[in-house]
């Protein structure tokens, strides 16, 4: 399947959304954990909201025989909150059937922030979300302009990292390659050296 296929794209990232959604709820949670608060910023990085944005702008790109909502939904799983944009029959599936990796993957999240002890475990899941976003997940992004011949942010905000927290010119898009990378790699090093302070001298946080 093409994965940028017009449906097959609203699907995968609905899947990144419950990810992220669940990765997100944790760290929120643990928000004032000495490991993982010094890379504790949801304006930043917060990605649910985000790609909640791109479903609702990319649904609006279908044909509505295949964009709108049910007229029977069915009970989504166990423990799922209701997703903030409508959900097609062909989204419905993630939220009621949970692909079983995923639902591991989730379970594994949910787990480690069940306490204190376990928490800081959430900072290698942060670290391959958040760092394989601003890396090949721009790749992604950037394919997904091409495909869907998007001029500015709408329907890849997911892949937008702004430590100014200002978007206009790629709102605009007219931001270059050179600003976009100058970006990214400011987020990065923000990152690995928040990593860094809350791992602290502990080997087993650190991998070693």
């Amino acid at each position: 399947m093409n994965v940028l296929s017009p449906g097959s794209c609203p699907d995968q990232h609905a899947e990144l959304g419950l990810r992220n959604s669940t990765l997100e709820t944790a760290l929120e949670k643990h928000a004032n954990n000495a490991v993982l608060s010094p890379t504790y910023n949801p304006t930043l990085l917060a990605r649910a909201p985000e790609i909640a944005k791109d479903i609702t702008f990319l649904l609006k790109r279908l044909p509505k025989v295949v964009s709108q909502p049910s007229k029977k939904p069915l009970a989504l799983a166990p423990n799922m909150a209701a997703p903030p944009f409508p959900l097609p029959p062909f989204l419905e599936e993630v939220f009621v059937f949970t692909p079983p990796a995923l639902q591991v993957y989730l379970d594994r999240l949910t787990e480690c922030a069940a306490n204190e002890t376990m928490a800081p475990r959430l900072l290698a899941h942060a670290y391959v979300r958040y760092l394989g976003d601003l890396s090949g997940g721009q790749v992604i992004g950037a394919r997904l302009r091409k495909a869907y011949g998007l001029p500015g942010l709408d329907g890849r905000r997911f892949y937008n990292f702004d430590m100014g927290g200002d978007s206009a010119s790629a709102e605009a898009g007219e931001e270059t390659v050179g600003e976009r990378k100058k970006k990214l790699n400011d987020v990065k090093t923000w990152y690995r050296t928040g990593m860094d302070e809350g791992a602290g001298e502990d080997a087993k946080l650190k991998g070693e």
